[in-house]
């Protein structure tokens, strides 16, 4: 029962999303968010139709955009692991690996985040 709730839930929240996309000023917001997930991006391919060609258009290239700065992240913290660069300053390719996790699952699905381990380590 709950997760067919879920579900529905979820087709309703991304059907909202590619109608809210066509405002430009929604647009906008979701450029500078963090953008979906890969279930709900999927989702959201899935539930498109021809109507929403210009929104999903849009979710695409974010999307792809996003796996780029990741991958880039990736390649710079792993550089920065070679003996030769070791000594470089660590930049936020350090939590490239929590933010691959929160693309692929969702951040509200990851159990330990930086930020939940600061919460519970201040009790």
């Amino acid at each position: 029962m709950f997760c067919e709730s879920s579900r529905e839930r979820a087709h309703h929240f991304i059907w909202d999303l590619l109608e809210a996309l066509s405002d430009p000023e929604i647009r906008r917001l979701y450029e500078d968010s963090d953008g979906l997930c890969m279930q709900h991006f999927f989702l959201a391919v899935g539930d498109a139709d021809f109507r929403h060609a210009p929104q999903l258009n849009e979710l695409v290239k974010k999307q792809i955009r996003g796996l780029q700065e990741l991958m880039n992240d990736f390649n710079e913290f792993f550089r920065k692991s070679e003996y030769h660069f070791s000594n470089e300053p660590k930049g936020k390719e350090q939590t490239t690996w929590i933010r691959a996790m929160s693309k692929l699952v969702g951040h509200a699905d990851l159990e330990e985040t930086d930020e939940t381990t600061d919460k519970r380590n201040s009790k």
